[in-house]
């Protein structure tokens, strides 16, 4: 029985979501000070890039199919605790670069290191908790859970920008620093009572696992395509990440202030596609919905490339924001649905994995592609990419189609 039908629920179930909250607002933070640090004090947008793969694309390709069996193997409470404490590790090598006078080839190495420590982390604590989240909550009410899950992740991401840019103002690099070292910890301490049985499963090696996990989303094609349309939408966050910063300072002038809040935007926006999706989300045709919302998204991109204040950006990046949300939320909700539950975690954990590699991949490309073209320029060649993959789905993914 979950504990959505049991007295627990009332009590167990909101703390599981505000830890998510707490955690990934955590998490994004320390994605954006490993980017903007690297742009604004190591003065290298190909830095940024490479930090940003290293902090949410490098290690999952390393370690993020294991982490999706063990999900499957151990508590899934524990192990996203386990992954909190790689995050404070990693904020703590941030604190160590901007509190000592270190020499350059350090400074690189041990911002290098909070990266890596970051991304190991995010490997951990998504499908972890993705699994546990299939665990506490009913079959019928896993859309609905799903996709306020995939709200807050998005808000984390939107949140944080402005944050840095609030607590810089007051503390300088030690506040977000800070912030990151705060909320981990209070996501930890509301995890402590949540427990769930975890599926009873063959005893097997964990490499078997991770095949076994392989074989079973390759038979499955509705999952398959859904994990490919993932790494479609999940592209955009490279450009957003590291393209628009750049873009807001060099094109739009704005200060550290204004990006905050240009980037912020992205917040509300998300939430507000979330918003959609646990409203209307049901009612939709998914699978069209899901290429639809990802195609016009991207068509948007190219008019957020093309502005000329902070206005009009706002505008364009409010819009393409809410039809990415809708996207990704209608996808992870779908996952989750579609999912036997002795798999959960391995197939969230290659949920997982897209939506880190693609966005670091494509960060860092970002970074490269900004060593050559302008960030107005960058923007409209990562969109018109993103328009021709999206219409290459359409065409091609004839199951993901008619899902829904």
């Amino acid at each position: 029985m979950s504990l959505l039908e049991s007295g627990e629920f009332m009590l167990v179930v909101p703390r599981f979501f505000i830890s998510c909250f707490l955690a990934f607002i955590g998490g994004h933070v320390m994605n954006y000070s490993v980017i903007f640090y690297a742009q604004e004090v190591l003065q290298s947008d190909l830095l940024a890039g490479l930090g940003f793969f290293l902090s949410f694309g490098a290690a999952p390709l390393l370690v993020g199919w294991y982490a999706g069996a063990l999900c499957d193997r151990a508590s899934p409470t524990l192990l996203v605790v386990l992954s909190q404490l790689l995050f404070v590790i990693g904020a703590s090598l941030l604190l160590v670069l901007v509190s000592q006078d270190l020499p350059s080839f350090l400074s690189v190495g041990v911002f290098l290191g909070a990266a890596t420590c970051s991304g190991i982390a995010w490997c951990f604590i998504a499908p972890a908790r993705l699994a546990l989240l299939g665990r506490l909550v009913a079959l019928k009410d896993l859309h609905r859970a799903s996709v306020l899950f995939n709200v807050l992740v998005m808000l984390g991401f939107g949140v944080a920008p402005i944050m840095i840019a609030l607590l810089r103002q007051e503390y300088g690099w030690h506040g977000p620093i800070g912030l990151i070292l705060l909320l981990f910890f209070a996501a930890s301490l509301l995890l402590v009572g949540v427990r769930v049985e975890r599926p009873v499963i063959p005893a097997a090696s964990i490499l078997s696992d991770v095949r076994n996990g392989f074989s079973y989303v390759a038979k499955h094609l509705l999952i398959r395509q859904l994990l490919l349309v993932t790494l479609i939408v999940y592209s955009v966050m490279g450009p957003v990440q590291v393209i628009l910063p750049r873009f807001a300072i060099d094109s739009l002038g704005l200060t550290a202030m204004d990006r905050g809040l240009l980037l912020a935007i992205m917040a509300l926006a998300l939430f507000v596609g979330g918003v959609i999706c646990m409203t209307l989300g049901q009612r939709l045709p998914q699978g069209k919905a899901i290429i639809g919302s990802l195609l016009i998204s991207s068509l948007l991109m190219v008019g957020l490339g093309c502005s000329q204040s902070m206005l009009e950006a706002a505008v364009w990046l409010f819009f393409a924001g809410m039809l990415a949300g809708v996207s990704v939320s209608l996808i992870v909700a779908a996952l989750q649905l579609n999912s036997q539950d002795q798999f959960r975690g391995r197939v969230m954990s290659f949920y997982t994995i897209s939506t880190q590699v693609l966005p670091a991949t494509s960060g860092f490309l970002c970074g490269l592609l900004l060593e050559w073209v302008s960030p107005a320029q960058g923007l409209v060649v990562a969109a018109c990419v993103l328009i021709v993959l999206g219409a290459i789905a359409l065409w091609r993914m004839t199951v993901m189609r008619s899902y829904g």
